[in-house]
């Protein structure tokens, strides 16, 4: 390659690299364009530092402080009646179920309101939003929680309807998160039905057909779902009792076949005298706890009784 030719490259090379940069430049200052137009960044600048008047030569106040105040009352308007329009649903929704929980416990009313329930107590529902706490309207937008006044209300009415639920067919009821502590289901018809993540502390099934029951406790939260509670002579075949809390249970005489234990949990009961378990289980039992099948004397089992009455 001679010396022209070299030049000739080199000349080349430069005129590239030139219209590059130029295309550069122009490319950067378009983006640059973009960016500050139409992102709103020359908008909320010039609210910040206006720009000075032509025909007075004089820079006009800044109205940044009023712009934000004005988007920040914007909002909380409209986190305020999405909020409302939340809670009037859930409202209405829970008023149906408290009217209809006036009617027989063994009616359709009845059961169609239990149903009901857990789904109302669970409705998402916006944070509440606070004019005087700018985090609870970002909250509002973007977080979502239960009603808790709701979910108490209706803890409350179910509450009051738990003396009424013995020696009635409540057989498909939906009982899932409801607050039943010290509930009376003697000699009730509960089969089929869903206590999963109830609160049945001290609960009373004494003579119950909760064939295929569940009972599960799937909730974190720690809120002793079947402790103490009574369950002499109820038919248990089928029941689902995973993960549930059954310290100091009293199954006499109940009928488990084919009930969904683990040895862990019947470890825990305050007996299992003439209890029908699966064979397999039964014999794993007595093994390692035997006393649990032994006669409970008549003052533990008056102790039981009184617990339940608590």
């Amino acid at each position: 390659m001679n010396l022209q030719q070299k030049k000739t490259i080199i000349n080349y090379t430069k005129q590239i690299i030139y219209r590059t940069k130029k295309i550069l430049k122009k490319l950067s200052k378009f983006i640059i364009w973009i960016i500050w137009d139409f992102s709103g960044i020359r908008f909320v600048w010039q609210k910040i530092r206006p720009p000075i008047d032509k025909a007075t030569n004089k820079r006009q106040p800044a109205t940044f402080l009023l712009w934000i105040v004005s988007i920040y009352l914007v909002l909380f308007g409209i986190t305020s009646q999405i909020y409302e329009n939340r809670v009037d649903i859930i409202e209405n929704r829970t008023g149906a179920i408290l009217v209809q929980l006036f009617a027989p416990v063994d009616t359709f009313q009845f059961k169609n309101a239990l149903s009901r329930i857990s789904t109302v107590k669970n409705m998402s529902c916006p944070v509440k939003p606070n004019i005087f706490k700018p985090q609870s309207i970002f909250n509002s937008l973007f977080k979502n929680g239960r009603h808790e006044e709701t979910v108490a209300l209706l803890e409350e009415a179910t509450m009051n309807f738990k003396g009424n639920f013995n020696n009635v067919n409540l057989s498909g009821a939906d009982f899932r998160n409801v607050y039943l502590e010290n509930a009376d289901f003697q000699d009730s018809n509960l089969e089929y039905a869903d206590f999963q993540d109830a609160n049945l502390k001290h609960a009373d099934f004494r003579n119950a057909n909760l064939s295929s029951a569940n009972f599960q406790d799937t909730d974190d939260t720690d809120d002793n779902n079947l402790q103490y509670a009574i369950f002499q002579g109820a038919n248990l075949s089928n029941a689902n009792f995973q993960d549930a809390d059954l310290f100091d249970a009293d199954f006499q005489n109940a009928f488990c076949k084919n009930t969904n234990f683990k040895i862990e949990q019947l470890s825990k009961v305050k007996t299992l005298y003439n209890t029908e378990l699966d064979p397999e289980l039964m014999k794993q039992m007595k093994k390692k706890y035997p006393h649990l099948f032994e006669k409970p004397t008549e003052i533990n089992s008056n102790k039981v009784s009184e617990k339940t009455k608590l």
